[in-house]
């Protein structure tokens, strides 16, 4: 019988739906689906007024995001009211998005509660005061984990994961490298970089970056395509399995592997990239992942041409979603309840 799942998570670029996809052949059935970090819109006047207020007089720059934290933590208790069961597991990725009295409302319906922080814990700090909660808490950022594992006890190192494609053939992919990713200031200047040289050496490029600053697209836009409009993760599924190379850079707020890495391997697609991280772990081949490190450009043609070494299946199938969903539930203790 198939455990009963409540799965939170965020509308990011609609990356849930493929999550949805594949958890329809696994062995949890989803109760139910709640997506947070949503745009957060006013309910009124007097609330605009007041964030104002809380914002430019009492310098409460989150304010916004705390009056989502409080809307989301009432819709989905709305939600939860309905249920009459006691969930297996309630399972919250990006748990900072609402506030500990709501997830201590969820704790009491579920036999675990589960999390995972796909972003630094730096970056939205609230998430300390919650790790405590959780039966199991996933981060992916390999600094977090060595940080933070003597006082949390809870917390697990858990990389990134691919989704499971059934249908996918690797037949007649376009010859390209290709980067798609948001603008980012501290990498930006890199990415300019290897496409120029990768046009210099007559390699065809398909690299594609979201921004809606006019200023940047006039500054950057002569190896680069801007978008504008957000594209859905799946989309994104569709160009990477139509590539032959993957273009990987960090966002140097994490020291963690990208999706990028793990679409890669199960794809069986080359990857250039500037982290060196990803040569630690088993799956690296330096036939497969050329790291870009001390000014090695020239060296790019040579690896190109080399012949790609398939790995293992039985490593592959390590950073699958499903794996990698048992990996976060598994191992927990059972409350009474």
């Amino acid at each position: 019988m198939k455990k009963k799942l409540v799965l939170v998570l965020p509308v990011h670029f609609k990356l849930y739906e493929g999550i949805v996809n594949n958890l329809r052949n696994s062995n949890y059935e989803i109760s139910l689906l709640f997506l947070t970090d949503q745009p957060y819109k006013y309910k009124s006047f007097r609330e605009k007024l007041y964030a104002l207020i809380q914002k430019n007089i009492f310098n409460r720059k989150d304010i916004k995001y705390q009056l989502a934290k409080i809307k989301n933590g009432k819709d989905i208790e709305i939600e939860f009211e309905k249920q009459q069961e006691i969930f297996d597991y309630v399972f919250i990725i990006r748990p900072d998005l609402f506030t500990r009295e709501t997830l201590l409302k969820l704790k009491s319906k579920t036999k675990k509660i589960v999390a995972y922080q796909w972003d630094g814990l730096n970056r939205f700090s609230d998430v300390f005061y919650l790790i405590s909660i959780f039966d199991r808490f996933g981060v992916f950022d390999i600094d977090d984990y060595s940080k933070y594992k003597n006082i949390h006890k809870n917390i697990v190192l858990v990389p990134n994961f691919y989704l499971e494609d059934k249908e996918f053939s690797n037949s007649n992919p376009e010859e390209k490298v290709f980067f798609i990713g948001s603008f980012l200031a501290e990498r930006i200047e890199d990415i300019v970089k290897i496409a120029k040289y990768l046009k210099s050496i007559d390699i065809v490029t398909d690299i594609r970056i979201y921004s809606n600053s006019r200023s940047t697209q006039n500054k950057y836009n002569s190896d680069i395509d801007f978008f504008t409009e957000k594209v859905n993760y799946l989309d994104v599924l569709k160009l990477v399995k139509n590539s032959t190379v993957l273009l990987d850079f960090e966002n140097r707020i994490h020291n963690g592997l990208s999706f990028r890495i793990f679409e890669g391997i199960y794809y069986k697609k080359k990857i250039l990239t500037n982290n060196p991280l990803v040569k630690s772990y088993d799956f690296y081949h330096p036939n497969n992942i050329f790291v870009l490190e001390n000014n090695n450009f020239a060296e790019i043609k040579t690896f190109l041409s080399l012949e790609y070494v398939d790995i293992d299946e039985s490593v592959i199938e390590k950073y699958s979603f499903s794996n990698w969903l048992d990996t976060i539930l598994d191992n927990v203790s059972q409350r009474n309840t």
